[in-house]
């Protein structure tokens, strides 16, 4: 919305949205305020700034890496120039994790996101009936850049460089998890329409992403493959504040001359909290993990406690479905207990959002 523009309120709704997801405000509220003239109103916007940067000690418990200790220094606003920064260490049983993140909005002052990334994680990977199969290192980074085509829909690309080893397999498990050290390089394109309301708290609108993963050829390394996939997210508001939301993912991974096998930790970990829950991660689909992937997960969120408009505490039941298969002829729409099948899951949860960069999901 600009000074002399005609009376919208779907525009006005639509700047005020665009300041809340910004993420630096608490609250943002709209006035019309009268003027001397009849045919002209002032558009008030008061906004209520929000702690940007958090700084955090502790721990905590997901059901892919069990108990994480954490030391994490986050700032979404940094320098009050939109710029973000990410510092975070990651301990525990499972998995070991340094991650350093900067984003610019803005470069060069113009409608541009650059970003830049670097990491060097372990974890150690379940296989078949193992729990401690084998452990992953992975250290490298990436650069992003991201630019608007419209309002709402956004052309990203994103170039990594990796080094990614497979080492202390299990001893009974060596015949099927050989030990590797390689380097991926690789470049992912995404285009991605996102027309929600709210990113940290939807009621409202849908998000569709498209992406392709291209690794090696061109690029170097000595893995080559290319991963294509789409993704869909759509919100309905229903009644009393709630709010029905489907999600869809689909994806398969190929191979390409002159690498004859996908790796292992390019492959498909379906089941737990992010895919189907009920089922361990990557309980589901063949021992090897999978080349293809389909879940979709439905959800009716309400609110228990809100905040200035916005929800602090919810609740949902939810219903997932899912499968992984290690080729196309292998993929069925059927619904049971065989590898191959699909599985099934429903529950309930809990959400807690104390502040829009830390969600819990229980």
């Amino acid at each position: 919305v600009k000074e002399g523009d005609v009376f919208a309120v779907c525009r006005i709704r639509k700047s005020q949205e665009r300041l809340y997801n910004l993420g630096f405000f608490k609250d943002v509220k709209v006035d019309i305020e009268g003027t001397s003239e009849i045919d002209k109103a002032n558009l008030a916007i008061g906004i209520e700034e929000d702690k940007t940067g958090l700084v955090s000690l502790g721990a905590g418990y997901s059901s892919v890496d069990k108990v994480v200790g954490t030391v994490q220094v986050t700032e979404l606003n940094l320098f009050g120039r939109g710029q973000r920064l990410n510092v975070t260490y990651e301990f525990g049983a499972l998995r070991q994790n340094y991650e350093i993140g900067f984003t610019e909005p803005y470069f060069f002052g113009k409608k541009l996101l650059f970003g830049v990334d670097a990491f060097n994680t372990t974890s150690l990977r379940s296989y078949g009936n193992s729990s401690t199969a084998y452990k992953e290192g992975r250290s490298g980074g990436d650069i992003r850049v991201g630019k608007p085509i419209s309002d709402i829909t956004t052309l990203n690309f994103t170039y990594a460089y990796e080094e990614v080893k497979v080492f202390e397999v299990d001893s009974d498990l060596t015949g099927q998890i050989p030990e590797s050290r390689d380097t991926s390089s690789s470049l992912t394109s995404a285009i991605t329409r996102d027309s929600r309301d709210n990113v940290f708290d939807t009621t409202r609108g849908s998000k569709y992403s498209l992406s392709i993963k291209l690794a090696g050829g061109p690029l170097g390394g000595n893995i080559n493959f290319y991963k294509p996939t789409l993704m869909t997210s759509k919100f309905i508001p229903t009644f009393y504040g709630f709010v029905f939301g489907l999600n869809s993912r689909i994806s398969y991974v190929k191979e390409f001359s002159p690498s004859k096998e996908i790796p292992i930790y390019e492959r498909y970990f379906l089941g737990g909290a992010d895919t189907v829950r009920g089922y361990d991660y990557g309980e589901i689909g063949p021992s090897e993990k999978g080349k293809i992937i389909f879940v979709s997960n439905i959800e009716h969120n309400f609110p228990i406690v809100k905040e200035k408009g916005h929800t602090m505490l919810s609740a949902a039941i939810f219903a997932d479905i899912g499968g992984a298969w290690k080729r196309s002829d292998d993929v069925t729409y059927e619904i049971g207990s065989a590898e191959n099948q699909l599985k099934t899951g429903v529950g309930f949860g809990l959400r807690i959002r104390p502040m829009p960069v830390l969600p819990i999901r229980i």
